[in-house]
């Protein structure tokens, strides 16, 4: 759910979960978005960093979109 949050433009944060894989594609893909400052850990929001809106909301499904356009699509 969290790219879904984001996807509408909403302020995440994540909570910490003991998880046993620290380096499978989930865990790999929320430590990234916490990189680009699209989410904010608990720990962080406990420290005092409020929550941030996405610079602009993703559009996954319209990227998507204009990639099969753009490669399946396109007039050569």
């Amino acid at each position: 759910m969290v790219y879904e949050a984001l996807t509408s433009g909403a302020a995440v944060g994540l909570l910490s979960v003991p998880y046993r894989k620290q380096h499978d594609r989930l865990a790999g893909g929320l430590r990234e978005l916490q990189t680009a400052g699209l989410v904010t850990a608990y720990e962080d929001w406990r420290r005092g960093r409020v929550l941030q809106h996405p610079p602009e909301p993703l559009d996954e499904a319209g990227r998507c979109a204009q990639w099969i356009l753009d490669e399946w699509l396109a007039d050569d």
